[in-house]
């Protein structure tokens, strides 16, 4: 969501694993104004895990100048094991 600014932004998001990023997890969302800047990226991968491995989702401002958060509560990240 954009808090502040109106350049009409990029962001990335991306899966890693042991601080390594996971090949094909990217999602670009594009946040256009404030109040309207909302928007969903979404990636589906199957990864083999231990019992020890980290798991974080990383998302950065990739173009723009905006000022840009995340939504409190609207993020989500399921794992299923198969």
């Amino acid at each position: 969501n954009i808090t502040s600014g109106s350049g009409r932004s990029d962001t990335a998001a991306k899966l890693y694993k042991n601080a390594s990023e996971v090949t094909g997890t990217e999602s670009r969302i594009y946040n256009r104004t404030v109040g309207r800047g909302e928007g969903t990226g979404t990636a589906t991968v199957i990864l083999t895990l231990s019992a020890n491995d980290i798991i974080d989702v990383r998302v950065a401002r990739d173009d723009g100048t905006d000022t840009i958060r995340t939504l409190a509560n609207a993020c989500r990240l399921t794992i299923t094991e198969v």
